[in-house]
């Protein structure tokens, strides 16, 4: 085998561990929104309880999407991005949720929120005994 092929073949085996580490290195999952908006994307988020917030233009229903902003108690807030499939419910402004998505860069330049949730999964659930109003 000449030299040259032997190269070949290092390269394309240190190229494909490379890629299976970067696949099957978990991403991290973040639980609050704190911690999502200091996350990355492709990170995932599974948020216990947050609430729809009624500032920031309410709840926007396009097709197929509702775009919507949610706060938990800390009173952070995230825009949200979930095709209507995703969600079991019809949303409405202060609605508490339960929601796991992943973290994208925001669909608009320059926009609040330079990073958004893309929610893949959206149910209704009601506040905990410690939520503050």
């Amino acid at each position: 085998m000449s030299k040259k092929k032997l190269a070949g073949i290092i390269v394309v085996c240190i190229i494909a561990i490379i890629l299976i580490v970067a696949i099957a290195t978990p991403r991290p999952t973040h639980n609050t929104v704190a911690e999502a908006l200091a996350g990355s994307p492709g990170d995932f988020v599974d948020f216990e309880v947050v609430r729809i917030s009624p500032f920031f233009g309410g709840i926007a229903q396009g097709d197929p999407y509702y775009a919507f902003v949610v706060y938990d108690i800390a009173r952070d807030h995230i825009m949200v991005l979930a095709e209507r499939k995703d969600i079991t419910f019809e949303p409405e402004e202060m609605d508490f949720v339960k929601m796991t998505g992943v973290l994208r860069e925001s669909p608009v330049e320059d926009g609040a929120f330079p990073i958004v949730v893309y929610a893949f999964k959206v149910e209704l659930t009601t506040a905990p005994p410690d939520w503050r109003e």
